[in-house]
């Protein structure tokens, strides 16, 4: 069975951060979906967060015709 899941190389140094608050039940999740990407939670989300910005910048710009 492939992956749908796919993480970018590693990347650039970054120095900014945001902090969300997690149950204890979503930080597992999280942990154990990293777990099983071998990859560290921080890094999933991250992933997901930013594939999340891309998807609804794009669709942002094309309901509002941004070239």
């Amino acid at each position: 069975m492939s992956s749908i899941l796919s993480l970018p190389p590693k990347p650039q140094r970054r120095t900014r951060t945001i902090h969300i608050r997690l149950t204890p039940d979503e930080r597992a999740a999280v942990e154990r979906l990293a777990e099983r990407h071998e990859t560290l939670p921080s890094r999933l989300a991250r992933h997901f967060l930013m594939q999340a910005v891309n998807y609804y910048n794009q669709q942002f710009d094309e309901q509002h015709n941004v070239q």
